[in-house]
């Protein structure tokens, strides 16, 4: 069978985490892989194309760029609009944040409008969790028949627990600094905490958005702790994992995740989490993390407290969250996604 993937975002965080991870897996079954996009590093791409993620462009092109094939995978929900050359056509739906926690009316519409279509015009839909198949079926028009919920995986070469390095205390918070990422909430309960000796080190891509009533970065600006608080922007993968094998505990505060892979990948370093109890995050944390309100600045700050404090509390978690982590891997994901693609056995 011949399965085409529309592979653009494979740089993307979350997107393009699934796509560097399936891609190889995919491509050792006997199926022909035809990829779409720009060549990355070693991936070779079987047809360029460059237009940009939900633009116009695309959408005129990808009738020409999707050859003849069995199966078309868009792994995001700006699927075409127009016919395509393919049997059938799965596109994944990792969550409806833009429904949720749009940036405008305009944006919101745009995305419905794009979610609602990629839906109608798919013959099955993948989501990543259960809360995001509920918010699938509370915000659009969809059988529920259609939609199948595949968890990821996580790389367990790369994200391993190892020796803890010598470093200060700190607090980690990984992710897109986005609103519904709750940083503003995260750092009222570090200023909370009046720490001495204590960092927080936030990773992730900055995109300039409202936090509560001010900029992150006025907010940044005014901590009496802003000494104390290291933005280091987006690092490689090598520097995450020593980061998270090294903190005092992850700090994971959405107010929505469709899924929410950085609390799993601290978790088999053997890094402590604390999460929010919102949207997806008891789903896929269960038990292995310590949870508190997102609107809590003060529930937060105790939780930290008492990561600190509680030595027997904070091995517990280490161990929950490894045996937790280990549930969850590519290949599960992989065989599950042939199951769809190939309309062969999951097991």
């Amino acid at each position: 069978m011949r399965l085409c993937i529309d592979a653009r975002m494979i740089r993307s965080s979350g997107i393009g985490t699934t796509l560097q991870h399936l891609i190889p897996l995919l491509a050792q079954t006997s199926h022909e892989i035809i990829l779409l996009g720009e060549k990355q590093g070693e991936l070779p791409m079987s047809s360029r194309f460059t237009s940009p993620i939900y633009s116009l462009s695309e959408q005129i092109q990808f009738p020409w760029k999707i050859p003849s094939c069995d199966v078309f995978w868009s792994p995001h929900y700006n699927a075409p609009l127009l016919p395509i050359r393919a049997k059938k056509r799965i596109v994944t739906i990792h969550d409806v944040c833009h429904l949720t926690y749009p940036l405008s009316r305009f944006k919101r519409l745009v995305s419905h409008f794009l979610l609602q279509k990629a839906c109608q015009t798919s013959d099955q839909i993948v989501t990543v969790s259960a809360f995001s198949k509920s918010e699938i079926l509370a915000h659009l028009n969809v059988l529920q028949e259609k939609i199948h919920v595949i968890y990821p995986g996580v790389d367990r070469q790369q994200f391993s627990s190892q020796k803890k390095e010598q470093t200060p205390p700190f607090f980690l918070f990984v992710g897109n600094i986005k609103t519904h990422k709750n940083l503003s909430v995260l750092l009222k309960a570090f200023e909370l905490l009046q720490p001495t000796n204590l960092h927080l080190i936030i990773v992730g891509k900055k995109e300039g958005l409202l936090s509560s009533d001010q900029t992150l970065d006025e907010h940044l600006r005014q901590s009496p702790l802003k000494n104390q608080i290291k933005l280091l922007g987006e690092i490689s993968s090598s520097e995450l994992q020593t980061l998270y094998a090294s903190a005092s505990a992850l700090i994971f505060p959405s107010l929505y995740e469709g899924f929410g892979l950085p609390p799993l990948e601290a978790m088999a370093s053997g890094c402590p989490v604390i999460a929010s109890n919102a949207a997806s995050i008891p789903e896929v944390c269960q038990d292995a993390a310590l949870y508190f309100s997102p609107r809590s600045p003060q529930e937060l700050a105790e939780q930290m407290r008492r990561i600190l404090s509680e030595a027997s509390l904070r091995q517990q978690l280490i161990q929950k969250g490894l045996a937790l982590s280990a549930f969850f891997s590519w290949e599960k994901t992989a065989k599950k996604y042939c199951a769809l693609f190939f309309d062969s056995d999951p097991n």
